[in-house]
């Protein structure tokens, strides 16, 4: 009963989606939904929202998330965009790898909404590829994404360790193939649906192209040094870089004014509260807990449990941590235990990995299609075959070594 009624939440969102109503407005009804059906109390239902809307986590994530688009209006009105392409124009001979070499790179930056940070960078380094605006969207989220087996500052990846205690660096040595899967795969793409267009002309030097890309990058290589290397709460780091830079931007004060009310998203705000409230509403209702309990109950093959579980959780929540969190346990009779299988634990691991990439709670997923315009199902249509092939690859690596069939 409780997968039933799951299912019938996840219809009316994407029947929502299908009519083209708003992503934030969406993910509230979703979560009224969610309270009716899973029969929670009007005052446990309206303590969700409070929390949802108010913990620090969620502030946080929206004050980091505004001034990231107010960042990015400052980059612009700067011209550090066109300096950017111009200068990785100068110093790679192949376009096609620099219109998503910003968004691999920033994916090493993990932080709330960071794909809008790349987001602006692929939007100019892919003028004269005539691109949609879903092929764009899928473009800087896939390549954002595909570190995030071996990066160890991924939290995903370092709580899958503790679980087991494992060190980090055993994962990243085994499950290095992921990321080389997941690059090649994203290159297959590119070079069956994205035509090659010639190379740009550009005198400048390399030493030269080398200082206007580092200069065209100060702030955000300035966030990287603030928030990784001097452990700087991410906000406060965003805070100081977003200020420097409005004051040195050779504008008057009503211009600036301006620019900052320009760049403050409304719609985007709604987005992220929405999706905050829809996990605390189905946190709260324990329906995570109730899908857990019902496959370990039902005895669900272990392939389809190792694939299933994760990936439910993965979708419902759009967060590494959470299906880390709660599948993972529950799974550990599978993948063994205190020695696991790390093909296993890779196949599972990826599983909720992909389903957060169909997850409208994806934050990278749902803000990159808010930024380029894109239709959402469309966006989805584009990254099926992409994810699945990833996922069939390391399934079939998993078949072939084990004993669970």
């Amino acid at each position: 009963m409780t997968i039933l009624k799951l299912a019938l939440v996840l219809f009316f969102i994407f029947l929502l989606l299908r009519l083209k109503l708003d992503l934030g407005l969406t993910m509230l009804l979703g979560s009224v939904l969610s309270g009716i059906l899973f029969k929670m109390s009007l005052r446990n239902f309206f303590k969700s929202i409070v929390e949802g809307v108010l913990e620090p986590s969620t502030l946080e994530l929206v004050g980091v998330v505004l001034l990231i688009l107010i960042l990015g209006e400052i980059l612009r009105k700067k011209g550090s965009m066109e300096k950017l392409v111009t200068s990785l124009q100068s110093l790679i001979p192949l376009p096609r790898l620099v219109l998503v070499l910003p968004s691999s790179i920033m994916g090493l930056l993990p932080m709330p909404g960071g794909a809008l940070f790349s987001a602006p960078m692929l939007e100019a380094t892919s003028k004269g590829f005539n691109l949609s605006p879903e092929r764009k969207t899928f473009l800087n989220f896939w390549f954002r994404h595909t570190w995030e087996y071996i990066w160890p500052l991924y939290p995903g990846l370092v709580m899958t360790a503790a679980l087991w205690k494992l060190p980090v660096q055993k994962l990243i040595k085994t499950w290095f193939p992921a990321s080389i899967v997941a690059i090649l795969i994203g290159a297959i793409y590119i070079i069956l649906k994205i035509p090659a267009i010639g190379r740009a002309n550009n005198k400048n030097n390399k030493i030269e192209s080398l200082f206007f890309l580092i200069k065209s990058l100060w702030e955000i290589i300035s966030v990287v040094i603030l928030t990784f290397l001097l452990n700087i709460p991410i906000l406060v780091s965003m805070v100081i870089i977003t200020f420097f830079s409005l004051i040195l931007l050779k504008l008057g004060w009503n211009e600036k004014i301006k620019l900052v009310l320009k760049s403050i998203s409304f719609k985007t705000a709604l987005l992220l509260i929405s999706v905050m409230v829809f996990k605390r509403v189905l946190q709260n209702s324990n329906i995570l807990d109730e899908i857990s309990g019902s496959m370990n109950h039902h005895g669900i093959l272990s392939f389809l449990s190792l694939f299933l579980l994760p990936f439910i959780i993965g979708f419902l929540t759009g967060m590494n941590q959470a299906y880390v969190g709660i599948a993972f346990p529950v799974l550990t009779p599978i993948i063994g235990t205190p020695s696991p299988n790390l093909t296993l634990l890779l196949f599972a691991y990826m599983s909720g990995f992909i389903g957060t990439f169909f997850s409208p709670s994806h934050f990278c997923l749902s803000l990159s299609a808010q930024y380029f315009r894109a239709d959402f199902k469309e966006v989805l249509k584009i990254m099926f075959l992409p994810s699945f092939s990833l996922l069939f690859v390391f399934f079939l690596l998993s078949l072939f070594t084990t004993k669970l069939l």
